[in-house]
């Protein structure tokens, strides 16, 4: 009779584990992006005098564009993953900052919407990051969250803090995209 050592069979599991979890993130660098542009065009809408009397309305426009290129790229790469995922939690959690953050436009004060905006969006990718496992990215998204809301709380002028936070997200959402591109090259 023949006995495997448990250490590789624990080696083994580990190693297929990562190629799976590879597997089933390997396009999220694509809708991470896109969200990147979204939270970067916000802050730009906050920067650029310019841009700046249309903020609300880049949030009505970009919104839904950013949900429909989300779900393009989810399709076309479910067509071509080998190993599939229960998409439930990841609708609903979108579904639910999409709620809370129409509800805050509609009963709150712009000063506090600006703000309450990018927690709920902290808060969301935190969740996402839980889902795929990733506690670091978790983590990141909870501090970036807390963050936004306590420079909501802290300062005098919250669309000052808006402009700040937008490229924040901006750039730790691009950041995880290319984090998970890596992972995805590295395989």
């Amino acid at each position: 009779m023949q006995t495997e050592d448990p250490l590789e069979i624990l080696a083994d599991v580990e190693a297929l584990r990562h190629r799976t979890s590879t597997a089933l993130n390997a396009d999220g660098w694509q809708w991470m992006t896109v969200w990147s542009l979204v939270a970067f065009g916000a802050g730009l809408t906050a920067l650029v005098d310019a841009l700046e009397g249309i903020s609300g309305f880049y949030w009505m426009l970009a919104v839904p564009i950013a949900l429909a290129a989300t779900a393009l790229l989810e399709r076309r790469s479910e067509e071509h993953r080998a190993v599939r995922r229960d998409s439930r939690p990841y609708m609903t959690v979108g579904a639910a900052m999409l709620i809370v953050n129409l509800l805050a436009s509609f009963t709150l004060e712009a000063e506090a919407v600006v703000i309450v905006i990018w927690v709920v969006i902290g808060l969301g990718f935190a969740a996402f990051a839980h889902f795929d496992g990733d506690r670091p990215t978790t983590v990141m998204y909870l501090v970036a969250s807390l963050l936004a809301a306590g420079l909501g709380i802290l300062t005098s002028d919250p669309f000052a803090a808006y402009a700040a936070i937008s490229m924040l997200f901006a750039g730790l959402l691009a950041g995880s995209a290319v984090q998970v591109y890596s992972r995805y090259r590295a395989g």
